[in-house]
């Protein structure tokens, strides 16, 4: 057997199977003797065809069958041996019988290969920032307000209301339908809502009950669907901060303001530090798949970029504000298939394998299971192959960590005023900055495994034969059995 690849274009390649008379011919006459006993001919006891009217009657049918075997069982190992990154299920292009040979072509998408570069000894910008008391002011702010209560007033004077608004609608309405759609338009609004933007709230201040708010992109052009009417004003107001009011909100941890600034300073930092941690590691990436030109189907791109945008959508469902298009995805798609694939060959090369301890380590980390429950967590686990990938992605960066130089940097001001939580990402109102946390939930992609199930999506060679197919009746001639494979593709070749 002998493979030889010819590249289409940068993602396009064909692999030539060959077979020669010799590896072929052995091939076909196990097949016939194993079929003849089997097959039944009129003028012939059952068993006793002569070789020659078998194979003018079932020759092709047998043939593809042996063809399609060979096809399945040598073609997906030489891809692999040659380790043939797939993005695309192999397409059976071409097969010719030659001298008793036989020649395979086979067309599907890839990723070429690619060597590594540096990736140790690297200098990495890593921001850190230490926790000021205006930032553990804003979050007092926001715990005296929590199930605060309201009193009416008449105009707003900051943020520290809710104002009732209701669509205006021109259409007139019945009075049978005025209340359930006076209902449905009406809706309070938080102004200390986390996520809305300074020019949002501005609209509000110094507004009044029966004054008209426009929300159009454009000032001066204002629609039906842009414009709201204050119905209702309310002014929330704060909690002190008792003794009670503290182990109330707190569930008994803390008793007065000093315990709750002291760990509202903790959480912080820790946030902080998360987010340090975290832009480190981008940066890192970043600066290792900048090294790399890998040529990736434009197709692939668009099929992972599709998925991490239904996730997000799923995730972010409930958040009106999230909006984004398939193009915002399409450059961090890419940065994940790089760094995925740039990674593996990393595990590779310096042998970073999962090992039992360090399932056992992600168990007692995320699932904190008692000792019993422990080894069928474990279990369960070995055999998720997506968890395995993530324990993984941590070993190749854990060790990508120890070799790197970190250069202590501020945070941009853009990356002080992200925000620290697991709210919405104002990042995603526009488009996605390639620079942000891209890499911060491991993503994962179409890989070989996905196309194991189904090696070939061509048709070709899937009218071979059934036992059933070689039992004459009466009414059967050799005219009926050629006709029958004149429609194959594979016989007219």
């Amino acid at each position: 057997m002998e493979s030889i690849y010819h590249n289409i274009n940068e993602t396009e390649q064909e692999l030539h199977l060959t077979f020669s008379s010799d590896e072929i011919k052995p091939i076909l006459d196990r097949a016939y003797r194993e079929i003849a006993p089997k097959i039944h001919i009129n003028g012939f006891r059952p068993g006793k065809a002569p070789l020659h009217l078998i194979k003018k009657m079932y020759g092709e049918s047998i043939e593809n069958e042996e063809f399609a075997k060979l096809a399945d069982q040598h073609i997906p190992e030489v891809l692999k041996n040659d380790k043939i990154h797939l993005v695309s299920t192999p397409h059976l292009h071409d097969l010719n019988k030659k001298d008793g040979g036989l020649e395979i072509v086979v067309h599907y998408h890839h990723i070429p290969s690619f060597d590594l570069f540096e990736y140790k000894g690297l200098t990495v910008d890593e921001p850190q920032h230490v926790v000021t008391n205006d930032e553990i002011d804003n979050i007092v702010d926001d715990f005296v307000y929590f199930e605060s209560k309201t009193e009416a007033d008449d105009m707003v004077i900051d943020k520290n209301y809710i104002v009732h608004l209701k669509k205006i609608n021109s259409v007139e309405t019945t009075e049978a339908d005025t209340e359930e759609k006076a209902e449905n338009q009406e809706f309070p609004v938080n102004l200390r809502q986390k996520g809305f933007a300074k020019d949002f709230t501005d609209k509000f201040i110094e507004k009044k009950v029966g004054d008209k708010i426009d929300f159009s992109a454009a000032e001066s052009v204002s629609t039906d669907e842009s414009l709201f009417e204050i119905t209702k004003i309310e002014k929330l107001i704060p909690n002190e901060l008792t003794e009670e009011f503290i182990k109330k909100m707190t569930q008994d941890k803390f008793s007065t303001e000093d315990e709750l600034r002291t760990n509202i300073e903790l959480d912080l930092q820790h946030n902080w530090d998360e987010r340090s941690k975290s832009v480190f590691e981008d940066n890192l990436i970043n600066a290792i798949i900048s090294q790399y030109e890998i040529k990736i189907p434009d197709f692939y791109i668009k099929e992972q970029a599709q998925r991490m945008l239904e996730a997000d959508k799923k995730q972010y469902q409930n958040n009106p504000y999230f909006n984004p298009t398939i193009e915002s995805y399409l450059k961090v798609a890419e940065n994940v298939i790089k760094w995925s694939l740039i990674r593996d060959k990393i595990a590779d090369k310096e042998d970073i394998k999962v090992e039992e301890e360090d399932i056992i380590d992600y168990v007692d980390k995320y699932l904190q299971p008692n000792d019993q429950m422990r080894q069928t967590y474990v279990d369960v686990i070995k055999g998720n192959e997506q968890l395995i990938n993530n324990i993984l992605a941590r070993k190749v960066m854990d060790f990508l960590i120890d070799f790197t130089t970190t250069n202590t940097v501020e945070f941009t001001e853009e990356q002080k005023t992200a925000q620290l939580y697991d709210s919405f990402d104002e990042d995603f109102d526009d488009e996605l900055d390639e620079d942000d946390d891209l890499f911060t939930d491991d993503e994962e992609f179409i890989g070989d495994e996905e196309l194991e199930d189904e090696f070939f999506d061509d048709d070709e060679f899937e009218d071979g034969y059934d036992e059933e197919d070689f039992v004459d009746d009466e009414e059967d001639d050799d005219t009926e059995e050629d006709e029958d494979f004149d429609d194959d593709e594979l016989s007219k070749k």
